[in-house]
């Protein structure tokens, strides 16, 4: 009985000393931890769009002593390329115990040229980045903090344009009257106002009408818009021989443009065939 609690004892002295060390070894390699850290950095890429995108940085920052966030010199960073560069004056005071916050607000248009705007059906990405140096004052010393944070974002993409319907309706030998509704399609997720759509039309290799419309309306974001174009084919928009055209049972069309926004043109060409119906 004597000996099992001898042994018992030992047992637990050494388990005491195991945790009296650890915990020694803990409270030490956490004290040589404390210095100034940033604690938390989020970055947003925000307002994306044809002209340029602008990006929102906000971090948090502790110290175990009383310090001052005196400057934030940052870089914005577009595919690997510097685009823009400077330094924010903060004199912020970081007091022990508490979070200091801090932000950056910043723009840029998209300068290289894989950021550029595809055509309508390409999708293309961006890596946008911040990185800088947090320049603390610390018991009369200047102190560095390095950062850096990346965003993939979805570039904007050019809104495109296609024939919706189609309607052809013949009132006589000599005279037919075209009516094409074209689609806007807005693939991205911010609005698109239009400068306008210029259209030249042409029916069996002659021009038969030009104008522009469009100019002012905002086509929503991820939607459609519909335009509507009317081509009277007749014997002073075609010549005297549309009697013939009009006999035939079909014969093609090409819609030539562009599309133009505050900051970008779409060129669009869309070709087909009308058939008409039997003549009454």
């Amino acid at each position: 009985m004597g000996m099992e609690y001898l042994r018992c004892a030992r047992v637990i002295a050494v388990l005491a000393l195991l945790a009296a060390a650890a915990s020694c070894k803990t409270t030490s390699s956490s004290v040589a931890a404390k210095e100034p850290a940033i604690t938390w950095l989020d970055l947003e890429v925000t307002d994306v769009g044809f002209a340029e995108y602008r990006v929102r940085l906000e971090g948090e920052i502790e110290s175990p002593d009383r310090a001052v966030l005196e400057v934030n010199r940052y870089e914005l960073v577009e595919n690997g390329r510097v685009v823009k560069q400077g330094q924010v004056p903060i004199k912020e005071p970081i007091t022990p115990g508490n979070i200091t916050i801090f932000h950056l607000y910043e723009s840029s248009p998209f300068s290289a040229p894989e950021a550029l705007p595809g055509p309508g059906g390409r999708v293309d990405r961006a890596l946008i980045a911040v990185r800088g140096k947090l320049v603390l004052r610390r018991g009369g010393r200047l102190q560095e903090l390095d950062y850096a944070q990346a965003k993939e974002v979805l570039l904007p993409r050019l809104p495109s344009v296609r024939v919706h319907e189609l309607d052809a309706a013949r009132y006589s030998d000599k005279e037919l009257h075209v009516t094409l509704r074209l689609a806007v399609i807005n693939p991205n997720p911010f609005p698109v106002p239009l400068k306008g759509v210029e259209f030249v039309a042409t029916i069996a290799a002659r021009q038969i009408g030009s104008g522009s419309m469009g100019n002012g309306e905002t086509i929503d974001p991820s939607t459609t818009a519909l335009f509507e174009i009317g081509l009277p084919i007749n014997a002073k928009t075609y010549g005297p021989d549309v009697n013939q055209l009009i006999r035939t049972a079909s014969f093609p069309y090409k819609l030539t443009g562009t599309l133009k926004g505050h900051s970008f043109e779409a060129p669009f060409e869309l070709a087909g065939n009308i058939r008409l119906g039997s003549a009454k």
